[in-house]
């Protein structure tokens, strides 16, 4: 080893370019793989064997009905355990005279048959006495710091209930989002209405089942379908099809409809693509470098090899030293990765706990990381010099055969690694600027959004005091707003067939607010009067000679009064959900009517930051002085806000790929100085030479930066095609969207030829400009 280090004293220059490139690469290598052992932990956090959730595949995704479990058990035997709960509920804890927003689930005993969580004190079995509740690990503590919890009483919602056990949870665990508090679901106050009528709400609920040992899920889906079918008879068939069963551990990457935690599985894949191609790009300086250098160690590999080393001890030889300088490369990998961490989270609105991967099956991922690396990089220079004699090296006949074609390869796949990433860092920018750019089909300039979704009475309170702020110039209603729309009502095509309306309700205020372009006026406005847009004529078969509302059943079905015209269409999600098929209707309203249900929206003054703040501190205190908390802040944006804030994980996405670019980038700008540097100074005497017979500088220039620019328009031919595909698969998932442009690709090889003319051009010059005969005169 002792000559290893001396080699890597000697040649300080490139030993710093291999252990930045490797240190840097191998420290968010360790982030991202932090991240991807803490996601597929979470799949695996719960039993699953032969345990499933069970839904609908209507647009209550795994939501289903109260009722739903108790007709599940009656028709099917093959369900040896199941459970009914209802997850993501916000209460009000009363606890000594405080109040306390919470988080709360309400289950019965058999949930912690599905989700076996550990009891501190007590068990499922207090669940049988709905006054009963179960607190979690983290609430008992903050609210009993005494830790007398058991035996405690306190409201929640209204309700009396005794502590009678406490299970360990202090955060979400896999699917099962945290809880402060488990009440019975069974609750007859809570869930009177649900207990009353069983099946008449679809969503809140849901239902998991552990089937026997030897049942076939698709057998289980199929009859459990036909359960559907029979006890939902007027929702089936019209708002879902057929029963919908995910096995726990497929639970977390799925589309639950919101009723578990999820993952995001592209940015866990965006992140491990990556994170791979930064690695890979480093490790091919590391492997360039060390091939490329294995000249400078070939007579001492070639006395070895005479004094009795063997082939085999060549390549142990270089794997323990490849070995030795990965293992520093990982620690100093660790210390980058624990300082970058907080950065990443801030950069991806993702949560990332390096101590996640510190499990069995994590740190021998990390040694396997290291194997890897240090394999490849020992293995291929020892090939490399395997190949020629012992005799043929002390003679000096490897540096005339070393002939640059595996380091020019490797400097090709770097490079299409480089230049892929940029053209999606470059697409993604301009795709999340267009999606900015995206009109709306509404005005919703200075328009303030607010509303409870009916958590409360206040609403004639809150609509005259918001009408009195100075700040606010118009108050309107509205059940939500373009971008924003969350009911609908089913009714028909005028051929009779079932559809599905979006429907926004709103009063004639806040339809003159937003400011819809009407195309055509049939009839006054009145009361349930509906404005179609473009796209709801089209798919409900009407036109402007044929448009009478009961030939979409609306007036039967919705109690809608009439069709009032048609207005352009808007947008009924924000601009990473819209889709082409997307259409909506305007339903008019009464003003009293919308107080009840609906939500306000606010005509301000334009200094947003103080309008913002006046309105927040006034419903703030509304709810206070009527005594109620302030959780029922359900929606408090500008419009235009939100809009722009659902851009957040598409904006997340993009900054990550930007820095995985220049990353990627940088390390394959110094692997191109090192190389260039390397070759020149193998070819100073060539170049002495030719200089001494007239060549002049600008000759020599292009005569050595030719090949490496020649490496890189290879790259470009094969990177070009593949990033305009993967731009392209990139796009599709939005409806409104950026051509690739041949601009993009053609800019790209501009830059990578100048990335590499910089890389290249000063380590040229300065060759071709020194003193001939001081080249002549080394060894």
């Amino acid at each position: 080893m002792k000559s290893y280090f001396r080699f890597l004293e000697r040649n300080k220059a490139y030993t710093a370019v291999q252990f930045i490139g490797l240190a840097v690469s191998l420290g968010f290598v360790i982030i991202v793989f932090a991240y991807l052992v803490q996601e597929l932990g979470k799949k695996y956090e719960f039993p699953y064997e032969d345990t499933y959730a069970v839904g609908c595949d209507g647009g209550t995704g795994l939501g289903m009905s109260y009722g739903t479990k108790d007709a599940l058990d009656a028709a099917m035997p093959e369900i040896a355990l199941s459970s009914k709960f209802s997850l993501w509920n916000e209460s009000v804890a009363e606890v000594g005279g405080k109040e306390l927003k919470i988080e709360r689930h309400s289950a019965d005993k058999e949930f912690f048959g599905i989700f076996p969580l550990k009891f501190l004190s007590g068990s499922p079995d207090v669940l049988d006495d709905y006054s009963n509740v179960l607190l979690s690990s983290r609430f008992a503590a903050e609210t009993f710091p005494e830790g007398d919890a058991e035996g405690r009483t306190l409201l929640i919602d209204g309700q009396a209930f005794t502590v009678a056990g406490v299970f360990e949870m202090d955060g979400d665990r896999g699917v099962l989002p945290y809880a402060d508090v488990i009440v019975s679901i069974d609750h007859p106050v809570m869930y009177a209405d649900y207990i009353k009528n069983p099946n008449n709400n679809f969503g809140p609920f849901s239902v998991a089942v552990r089937l026997a040992p030897g049942t076939d899920p698709e057998d289980f889906t199929a009859k459990a379908t036909k359960v559907y079918e029979k006890t939902f008879d007027l929702a089936f068939g019209l708002f879902f099809n057929s029963a919908r069963v995910i096995r726990l551990d497929k639970l977390y990457f799925s589309d639950s409809g919101g009723n578990y935690v999820s993952g995001n599985r592209n940015m866990l894949l965006l992140l491990s693509l990556a994170g791979a191609a930064l690695l890979i790009s480093a490790v091919f300086n590391y492997v360039n470098l060390n091939t490329a250098l294995s000249g400078k160690r070939a007579k001492e590999m070639a006395v070895r090899e005479i004094y009795g080393m063997g082939g085999n001890g060549l390549y142990r030889t270089w794997i323990k030293e490849s070995f030795l300088f990965t293992s520093i490369c990982f620690a100093a990998g660790i210390i980058i990765a624990v300082a970058c961490a907080p950065y990443m989270e801030q950069l991806s609105g993702i949560h990332i706990d390096l101590s996640r991967s510190l499990v069995p099956a994590g740190i021998l991922g990390y040694l396997a990381i290291i194997a890897i690396v240090s394999c490849i990089s020992g293995l291929i220079p020892a090939f490399s010099l395997s190949r020629i004699s012992a005799v043929a090296i002390t003679k000096g006949e490897f540096r005339f055969r070393n002939k640059m074609v595996f380091s020019r390869l490797l400097i090709v796949i770097q490079n299409i690694i480089s230049i892929v990433l940029i053209c999606l860092a470059i697409t993604m920018s301009r795709q999340m600027r267009h999606l900015m750019d995206m009109p709306v089909g509404a005005d919703t300039e200075d328009l303030y959004f607010f509303t409870d979704f009916g958590e409360n009475n206040l609403s004639q309170v809150l609509y005259d005091g918001f009408r009195a702020l100075p700040c606010v110039e118009e108050v309107g209603l509205a059940s939500g707003f373009p971008g924003f729309v969350r009911g609908g009502q089913y009714g028909t095509t005028a051929d009779r067939k079932d559809l599905l309306y979006m429907n926004l309700n709103l009063d004639t205020v806040a339809f003159r607010m937003f400011g819809f372009d009407v195309l055509q006026e049939y009839s006054a406005v009145s009361d349930r009067s509906v404005w179609f847009s473009e796209a709801a004529m089209r798919m409900a078969g009407l036109d402007n000679e044929t448009h009478d509302i009961s030939l979409t059943s609306l007036d039967s079905r919705g109690g809608y009064a009439d069709i009032c015209g048609v207005v352009s269409d808007f947008a009924v999600a924000d601009a990473q959900r819209r889709s082409a098929a997307d259409f909506c209707i305007l339903v008019i309203r009464k003003t009293e009517d919308m107080l009840r249900w609906g939500g306000f929206v606010l005509k301000t003054v334009p200094d947003h930051e103080n309008a913002g703040k006046m309105i927040e501190d006034f419903w703030r205190k509304t709810l206070s002085d009527a005594g109620l908390p302030d959780f029922t802040e359900a929606f408090n944006h500008y419009i235009d806000d939100y809009l722009s804030d659902c851009m957040d994980t598409a904006r997340d996405n993009g900054r990550l790929v930007t820095m995985f670019m220049v990353l990627a980038v940088m390390i394959s700008m110094l692997g191109m100085v090192s190389m260039s540097a390397f070759y020149i100074s193998e070819r100073a005497k060539d170049i002495a030479l030719r200089r001494i017979y007239g060549s002049t500088v600008g000759e020599e220039m292009w005569h050595d930066m030719r090949g490496f620019m020649a490496v890189v328009l290879v790259a470009d031919a094969v990177a070009v095609p593949l990033a305009w595909w993967l731009c392209g698969r990139y796009l599709e998932q939005f409806y409104y969207r950026v051509d690739v442009g041949a601009w993009v690709l053609a800019a790209v090889v501009l830059i990578s030829l100048a990335l590499t003319a910089v890389s290249v051009v000063l380590q040229t010059y300065r060759a071709v400009t020194a003193n001939p005969v001081d080249a002549l005169r080394k060894e």
